[in-house]
C-alpha cells in the first residue's frame, strides 16, 4: 500500500512540473544580459542586500510559525480535545478558509504597503489564535469548526505577503546591481524557510519531550497542557517578531514605484544607445 500511494503521490508531484516548464520562459530583455557575478558571490551580495535580509528574516518567522501551527494542530485535536477523528474535516475547513481568505488580502493590498498588510493579518492570527486555547475538550464540536476558519484568514496573508514582496526586493537588486537575480533570491528564500521550519519544529517536540509527551501513547496532564498552549502562544511568539521587523519595512510602495521607474529609465537608455 504504501509503495502503491508512493508511486501516486510521486506522479502527482513530479507531473505539473511539465506544465509549470512549458509556459516559462525569461524576457527577452534579460535572455543575454551577462551574469557579472557567479553563484557565490551573488549569495554574499544577496545578503549585504539589507532589505533581502529583512525580508527573509520576515518571512522565516511567518513560516516558523505556520510550520508549527501544522504540527502542533493534530496534537492539539487528538490530545487536548480528545478527538482524532475530526482532525482531517477540521483540516479541510481551515485550508479552505486560508483559500478562500486570498482574495479578499489581495484586494486589501492593493494601494497600500505590504509590510502593513502582514502586520495586520499577523495581528489577526495571533489575536485568533489565543482563543483556542479556552476551547474545553467538553466544547461542542461546531465551536472548532467555526473557530478554526477565523485563524485561517490572519493564517492566508502571513503566507502571501512575503512572496508579494519578494519581487520588489529583485527590482530593488536590479538597480543597485545591474542583474537581475531571481533565482538567487527565490532559492535562499525557500531554502532557509525549509531550514527555519526544521530547526523551529525540532525544538517545540524537544520541548513536548521535556512535559512528559509520548508519541502514540495516552498523554498525561503536563503533556496535554503543553500542547494546549504551545498551539495558541508557540505560533504568536514568531508572528510577534515578525510584526517587528515588518514595522517600518523600508521597501514601500512609494519607494517601489520610484525604483520602477528609475529602471524604466534606464532601460529607455540602453534601447537608444543600441540603436545609436
Amino acid at each position: 500500500g504504501f509503495a502503491a500511494a508512493g508511486l501516486v503521490f510521486g506522479a502527482a508531484l513530479a507531473l505539473p512540473w511539465l506544465a509549470v516548464h512549458r509556459v516559462t520562459f525569461e524576457r527577452p530583455s534579460f535572455r543575454d544580459r551577462p551574469a557579472e557575478a557567479g553563484v557565490f558571490a551573488g549569495i554574499r551580495i544577496a545578503f549585504r542586500q539589507r532589505t533581502f535580509v529583512r525580508l527573509t528574516a520576515l518571512y522565516i518567522m511567518g513560516r516558523v510559525a505556520m510550520d508549527l501551527a501544522s504540527a502542533l494542530l493534530i496534537l492539539y485535536v487528538s490530545y487536548w480535545l480528545g478527538r482524532s477523528g475530526d482532525f482531517e474535516p477540521v483540516m479541510l475547513v481551515f485550508l479552505l478558509a486560508v483559500i478562500a481568505a486570498l482574495p479578499f488580502w489581495l484586494r486589501v493590498a492593493r494601494g497600500r504597503d505590504k509590510g502593513d498588510v502582514f502586520v495586520v493579518g499577523s495581528l489577526w492570527w495571533i489575536a485568533s489564535g489565543l482563543g483556542l486555547a479556552f476551547v474545553q475538550p467538553d466544547s461542542p464540536a461546531w465551536v472548532l469548526y467555526a473557530y478554526v476558519p477565523v485563524v485561517g484568514f490572519g493564517f492566508a496573508v502571513v503566507d502571501l505577503m512575503p512572496w508579494a514582496m519578494l519581487g520588489e526586493v529583485i527590482d530593488e537588486d536590479e538597480l543597485e546591481s545591474g542583474e537581475r537575480r531571481e533565482g538567487l533570491y527565490n532559492g535562499m528564500f525557500t531554502f532557509l524557510r525549509k531550514l527555519g521550519g526544521a530547526v523551529a519544529v525540532f525544538l517545540v517536540l524537544g520541548i513536548l519531550d521535556l512535559a512528559g509527551y509520548e508519541k502514540g501513547a495516552q498523554q498525561g496532564e503536563t503533556a496535554r497542557q503543553a500542547i494546549r498552549w504551545m498551539t495558541a502562544l508557540g505560533p504568536a511568539a514568531f508572528l510577534l517578531v515578525g510584526v517587528a521587523l515588518a514595522r517600518g519595512y523600508p521597501l514601500t510602495r512609494a519607494r517601489h514605484r520610484q525604483i520602477l521607474r528609475e529602471l524604466a529609465a534606464r532601460g529607455a537608455r540602453g534601447d537608444d544607445a543600441a540603436t545609436t
